[in-house]
């Protein structure tokens, strides 16, 4: 009843004196529902934290250049809880300075089945059941591993029986990934991995059966004397 109360809003309507002529010359305009619930005296009064609850989460924006570290998908067939869920996540990410984009909606899942109420000859006569999954999808970005660990780890904690958590993580390798798999091998087998040394004889004898292939001399030629 509470939150119910803040959210009815105040509405102003067009008011005018006994005599039938209008108060104001043009129609007041209803108030929207963050405006009606500032002028309320009593959410005036309440703590920032509490106040929070009531109005939009906010969210640290990630830009271009953040470097994407997880993504977090929650199924449910249910609206209201997945909405409620939601919510939570972003207020979460916020307090922890998690730069995220979401809720994003995705393609909702329809399943059908089809059973038969009664066999033999009452075959005929068969039931539909239908079961919808809607899906809401996060991205966290520049966060550290310990960071993202906790974050999961409180979500996870906080879940609902009703929904179904998806965490993928991404992680990043520098240019010289390959040498050190390389290493990792055991030296009868680090001679399978070819170095660029054997590059470079390969590039070598290339080069040198093209130079001996008449075809391919004259279509050098060709292209010179065109330039």
């Amino acid at each position: 009843m509470f939150k119910r109360f803040f959210h009815t809003g105040l509405r102003l309507a067009e008011q005018s004196t006994p005599s039938g002529s209008p108060l104001f010359s043009k129609p007041l305009k209803p108030l929207s529902e963050r405006a009606a619930l500032a002028e309320n005296p009593y959410f005036r009064e309440l703590p920032p934290n509490v106040a929070a609850v009531y109005l939009s989460p906010l969210k640290w924006k990630a830009s271009e250049n953040d470097d994407l570290v997880a993504t977090l998908r929650i199924k449910s067939y249910e609206t209201n809880e997945l909405d409620f869920y939601s919510d939570f996540i972003c207020r979460a990410a916020y307090y922890m300075k998690i730069p995220m984009r979401g809720p994003r909606p995705l393609p909702k899942r329809v399943e059908s089945w089809t059973l038969l109420r009664s066999p033999f000859v009452h075959k005929g006569s068969q039931e539909n059941f239908e079961r919808i999954t809607h899906t809401r999808l996060f991205k966290l970005y520049n966060i550290n591993p310990f960071q993202l660990e906790t974050f999961l780890a409180y979500v996870r904690k906080n879940n609902m029986p009703s929904l179904t958590l998806e965490a993928k993580l991404v992680e990043y390798e520098d240019l010289e990934v390959a040498a050190r798999i390389r290493s990792l091998l055991p030296a009868e087998e680090q001679g399978a991995w070819k170095d660029t040394k054997d590059l470079d004889r390969i590039k070598l004898h290339a080069d040198e059966l093209l130079q001996s292939d008449p075809v391919y001399q004259n279509l050098m030629k060709g292209d010179s004397k065109k330039k």
